[in-house]
């Protein structure tokens, strides 16, 4: 990883976008890091089971959040999880200055693009605009939600705004969901200014 004012970047180079394609595997995997920018590319899965296109993931513990994430005009699909995650678990201090920005998550199962945690409150200052989710379809017969456009769990201080979700959901037959656009278990959200439409359930609610 690099430091806040000289984040490590990962893009493309020469003409065009350069396409990541993960058999098997998370596209792009950060464990433990941040002050990283991920930048112009495409991830393509294979749906292989608990994968998803770009997750940033830390179980460190600590006060501090790791800070500085930029995910920026990307496009990912094709994941059983999700599209974009960033996540912690096992009391891990999670991430702060997180922005998503002109990204496109579409066609992966769990969710578009998602923020989670085990407590609330634990990421900070997190952003994201400009962005699509589609066609995340969710799952039958997980008893969770699934297949929801842009979710923002566990945050402390966060914002959506002019983003779309829409065709999400129809494959998730469980009665807590899904959502176009949402958040839970956080504080200081600001959803504003986006669109959500043709969200759907297969549950009979």
């Amino acid at each position: 990883s690099g430091t806040p004012t000289a984040p490590l970047t990962v893009t493309s180079y020469g003409t065009g976008r350069a396409t990541v394609q993960a058999s098997g595997a998370t596209g792009i995997f950060v464990y433990n890091r941040a002050a990283l920018r991920i930048a112009n590319l495409r991830i393509v899965g294979d749906r292989t089971a608990g994968k998803s296109g770009i997750s940033f993931y830390t179980d460190l513990a600590g006060v501090s959040p790791l800070p500085y994430v930029r995910i920026e005009d990307v496009e990912v699909s094709g994941f059983a999880q999700d599209g974009i995650q960033v996540g912690t678990w096992s009391g891990g201090a999670g991430f702060s200055d997180v922005r998503i920005v002109r990204s496109v998550a579409h066609d992966n199962v769990r969710s578009g693009i998602l923020t989670f945690a085990d407590r609330p409150n634990v990421h900070r200052n997190v952003y994201i605009g400009y962005s699509r989710a589609f066609n995340n379809r969710g799952a039958r017969g997980t008893g969770v939600n699934s297949g929801s456009g842009i979710v923002l769990g566990n945050v402390s201080g966060g914002t959506i705004e002019r983003s779309v979700a829409h065709h999400n959901g129809d494959l998730c037959d469980a009665g807590d969901g899904p959502v176009g656009i949402w958040a839970y278990d956080s504080t200081a959200v600001v959803i504003q200014h986006n669109e959500s439409y043709r969200n759907r359930t297969a549950a009979a609610w």
